[in-house]
């Protein structure tokens, strides 16, 4: 979903590593969408949903990078997935349509036809089905779980931002007739407007702890508004326009927003200004913030990461293309959509010693499995996710698995077996480096290990 969560504050509590390393990438560009990443409470099945600026939707195994599907929506997506757990669906908005699609397969559940493209991102309350989103034809839409209207809440202007929703039965929204709209959830009356200077393009955030709703305006401010009255509570102006998302630290209340005057501001819970980074370009891009740390995107394709207490630089990197998606902080690792690709972001993998058995691989063997025994000192090798484990970025660990000490060393290694014919398939005759990776625990692990290939 947008923003990390259904009050789009932008806030996890996910450590983050101060030096990330790029993992992996994903060659899919996204424009505005951002990753959506979803998983168990251990981790075994991690699933990155990608929404594409072609007109694909996409499911990946984030294990083992393996596409579990993938579907043509026949337009580019220009806002972001949003899964519901409760029934198994990824809601995903493409062109005029907005598709419930299984979560496991892909196949389309419904789809329902607004009266404008929708750029808005769908928001839901868990277990009940419900969706709620907006499109470019002035409209707030509420479908129920079988794809029809339960009712529609007309603005005077095209609906891009994204509704949050609160536990106490509001839609907060933004439009582009300049307001920003409290709505019943149950009924479609609208509770409250307050208006700004101009579009309302920016989600709102409904940070959990706080009566307050923070929302970005054309008019170059953002506002901080009483969540049951809709009155201005205080206001900051920056020197451009905000169509980013406030992102609210729920521990201390500070606001972290970007503004198309090229910065990131970050200000008090009274709306106070407590510093500024300057970028090299608009910052359209929400933050996210997690350990002290606050993660941005900028059109300059920059991804930068700064300390919440001043500001200062930890750490950048430059993807070389224009970076308008949000990032998200998900299972000790970041995720960022450029034009064209996503990129994971996590710590170095620890060094792993691995043994492969047989030393000398016979290419004319009829045998079933090659085995590799895998020590990574210090770690508890029983939460290694063996499906995860790769030979050569490419062959899955598919036989059986075991913890022991093979090598009577003192320190536990895993037992995991490939398939012999998949393996062979990569080698030709000679001396071969072969790679085993995997992760224990949230830490990712790499070794090596040489054999003689024959045959």
């Amino acid at each position: 979903m947008f923003h990390q969560n259904w009050h789009h504050s932008g806030y996890t509590s996910c450590p983050l590593p101060s030096s990330p390393q790029l993992i992996w990438q994903y060659n899919i560009g996204v424009g505005f969408s951002t990753p959506v990443y979803d998983t168990d409470a251990a981790h075994t099945y991690a699933t990155l949903f990608i929404a594409s600026n072609s007109s694909y939707v996409y499911a990946y195994n984030d294990n083992t990078h393996f596409l579990r599907w993938s579907k043509n929506l026949g337009t580019g997506v220009k806002s972001t997935p949003l899964y519901d757990n409760s029934s198994n669906r990824l809601y995903v908005g493409s062109g005029t349509q907005m598709y419930a699609l299984n979560k496991t397969s892909g196949a389309t559940i419904y789809n329902y036809t607004a009266g404008g493209n929708i750029r808005s991102s769908p928001a839901t309350i868990p277990g009940t089905g419900k969706i709620y989103f907006g499109a470019d034809d002035g409209v707030v839409y509420a479908l129920n779980s079988t794809g029809s209207a339960i009712w529609k809440f007309r603005t005077a202007g095209p609906v891009i931002s994204s509704p949050a929703i609160y536990e106490n039965g509001v839609v907060f929204v933004g439009s582009a007739d300049n307001k920003v709209y409290a709505i019943n959830v149950s009924t479609g009356k609208q509770k409250w407007a307050y208006t700004t200077g101009g579009d309302v393009n920016s989600t709102p955030t409904t940070p959990e702890n706080q009566e307050k709703v923070f929302v970005g305006s054309a008019d170059g401010n953002v506002y901080a508004l009483n969540r049951s009255t809709g009155a201005l509570v205080w206001n900051y102006t920056t020197g451009g326009p905000v169509i980013s998302s406030p992102a609210v630290n729920k521990d201390s209340g500070n606001i972290y927003v970007g503004s198309n005057d090229n910065n990131v501001y970050a200000l008090n819970s009274t709306g106070g200004f407590r510093w500024i980074y300057a970028t090299a370009d608009d910052v359209k891009a929400s933050p996210a913030v997690s350990d002290g740390k606050v993660l941005v995107n900028s059109i300059d394709g920059h991804i930068y990461m700064l300390s919440e207490v001043d500001g200062s630089l930890i750490w950048d990197y430059s993807s070389s293309t224009p970076t308008s998606s949000s990032p998200i902080i998900e299972n000790y690792k970041i995720y960022v959509g450029t034009n064209s690709k996503v990129l994971v972001f996590g710590s170095n993998p620890v060094d792993a010693t691995i043994d492969i058995d047989p030393d000398t691989i016979n290419l004319g063997s009829n045998g079933k499995w090659i085995t590799a025994y895998i020590e990574v000192d210090g770690y508890d090798l029983s939460t290694i996710d063996t499906s995860a484990v790769l030979l050569e970025g490419v062959v899955p660990a598919t036989g059986p698995s075991e913890v022991g000490d093979y090598d009577s060393d003192g320190i536990a290694d895993l037992m995991v077996k490939f398939d012999r014919q998949a393996v062979s398939e990569l080698l030709s005759p000679g001396e071969a480096e072969l790679t085993v990776t995997g992760k224990v625990w949230e830490v990712h692990f790499k070794g090596s290990d040489t054999v003689d290939v024959i045959g």
